[in-house]
């Protein structure tokens, strides 16, 4: 009887969480601090076209308070022959950023989506070839919730489309900071 290859599924597994490291950077840039993106003053060459992407690479939310809503936005862009579906929701960080604490466990019912006539906790949007779609996200945290001073979460971008044993997501950052 021959052995079966057991550490396969094991570098394919590493393989997969060293993707989703890589892709949880902005296409264009923005990690230079900038809460509305890419410095203007840096000149990035534009995304391109042929891969998905999806920007910003980070939110930066300040000033937040349990009680508020606020919105933003984020962009996908489908680099693919044809159209396809994204599935865009809430997704736990597998690390923070240094100074900021994992988010509290309500975190996926305070977030709403929408784009266009889909909303929801979750989304499927349909994005076109070389297209790009804009997902507007809003937080509202209950009133007199007990948050961390400063908290992350990720929103989580995933091409349903894709086929075979490697899935890549992408993911944009949320930073919140408490007011």
């Amino acid at each position: 009887m021959k052995k079966k290859k057991v550490w396969i599924p094991a570098i394919i597994a590493i393989v997969a969480v060293a993707l989703v490291f890589i892709f949880v950077v902005n296409p264009s840039g923005g990690s230079d601090g900038n809460p509305n993106g890419s410095n203007p003053n840096n000149n990035h060459d534009p995304p391109p076209i042929e891969s998905n992407w999806i920007r910003p690479g980070k939110v930066f939310i300040g000033n937040y308070t349990a009680g508020a809503s606020i919105s933003f936005e984020i962009e996908i862009h489908n680099g693919g022959d044809n159209t396809a579906e994204f599935s865009v929701a809430y997704r736990f960080p597998d690390g923070v950023i240094e100074g900021y604490s994992k988010p509290p466990s309500g975190v996926p019912n305070w977030l709403y989506f929408r784009s266009g006539d889909v909303r929801g906790r979750r989304v499927i949007v349909p994005v076109e070839s070389r297209g790009t779609c804009i997902v507007q996200i809003t937080l509202k945290a209950p009133e007199g919730s007990e948050l961390p001073n400063k908290w992350e979460f990720w929103i989580g971008v995933i091409d349903k489309s894709q086929t075979g044993m490697v899935i890549t997501e992408l993911a944009s950052r949320v930073l919140v900071t408490m007011q």
